[in-house]
């Protein structure tokens, strides 16, 4: 395992003491006998990590013209650690629904 991998979980875990669920799910996704989901890193700006921290925005986009190594790879259950831009991790969410379109004039209306 990468120290990297190690240290940011460590990290994450001291932010997160005693929230029963995202310590559990943290304990798993350390230990490389676990089967758990993906831990992605979204880095926000404000006003929409705020937004975000206190449940008023409560999707998140981002389009490209290129599908990027996410397109895809988000799924239901997997957990995203909040990171403000140029600073640092100051949230966790977890992810309930994921949707994925390709961008053309009928996607545009449903989304």
């Amino acid at each position: 395992m990468p120290e990297w991998h190690a240290r940011l979980v460590h990290e994450v875990r001291s932010t997160v003491q005693g929230e029963p669920f995202l310590e559990h799910y943290l304990s798993q996704w350390l230990s490389p006998h676990e089967a758990c989901g993906t831990l992605h890193l979204a880095i926000l700006v404000e006003p929409y990590l705020q937004f975000i921290l206190e449940g008023r925005k409560t999707v998140e986009s981002r389009f490209s013209a290129r599908r990027g190594v996410s397109y895809g790879a988000v799924q239901r259950g997997d957990v995203v650690l909040l990171k403000r831009s140029g600073g640092p991790v100051i949230g966790v969410a977890q992810i309930a629904h994921v949707w994925f379109y390709r961008l053309d004039p009928k996607s545009w209306e449903s989304i």
